[in-house]
């Protein structure tokens, strides 16, 4: 069976039309299903937030079926299209394996929206699926274009430890600056130049002052 399933594989790099090759493939993923090239174990790596048995519907791989039969491509294509994802590897190992290594999406902040919060990464993408009261700790962000704007703001905020641990909120303004909302109901509004240098000489003042 081996050497017919070689046969057949080679034959199809040699020059046949699009109807003889897709011909060939059908008898190569029947003749290797029939060796026993099936379909036993899905590994899964990189998975914290994004449930195993969703990833396993996206892909629409089932134990059993021939393991030459599954399109690694479309896979990946469809793993990319779940809202943790953020890059995936999906590989075919001989003789009964499906190897899917995942790279998800980290969660930074919650943008406030019209419908409520939606949990987004760094470059500002909502994470589709996520539950957002999961991460009620994260700081909210609002305002139009927050979003993209969001993971400079929240570096420069996290440079003073202690004054970011009282911020639950910030809204950009107008595109240009940002105010920051702090837990005991004081609003700072940083200016557009330079807001890392004042927010700095603002903790600097909240050490020294208590305000």
């Amino acid at each position: 069976f081996f050497a017919a399933i070689f046969t057949i594989a080679t034959s199809i790099t040699a020059g046949y039309g699009v109807m003889e090759r897709a011909q060939l493939t059908r008898d190569l993923v029947r003749m290797s299903s029939e060796v026993g090239l099936n379909l036993q174990y899905i590994q899964v790596t990189g998975r914290s937030h994004t449930p195993t048995e969703m990833l396993v519907a996206a892909t629409d791989i089932k134990l059993g079926q021939p393991l030459l039969g599954i399109p690694l491509a479309e896979v990946h294509r469809k793993l990319l299209q779940i809202g943790w994802v953020e890059s995936a590897i999906v590989e075919r190992l001989m003789p009964s394996t499906i190897k899917i290594s995942i790279t998800e999406r980290i969660p930074l902040a919650l943008l406030q929206t019209r419908n409520g919060h939606e949990l987004i990464d760094r470059t500002g993408t909502i994470i589709e699926g996520a539950d957002p009261t999961e991460f009620s700790h994260l700081t909210v962000v609002a305002g139009t274009d927050a979003a993209a704007n969001a993971s400079l703001i929240l570096d420069i905020l996290k440079t003073e430890p202690e004054l970011f641990a009282e911020v639950w909120a910030v809204t950009y303004q107008s595109g240009r600056r940002w105010d920051v909302h702090l837990r005991n109901g004081i609003d700072i509004r940083l200016p557009e130049t330079d807001p890392s240098t004042a927010w700095a000489r603002l903790a600097v003042v909240d050490h020294k002052k208590k305000i």
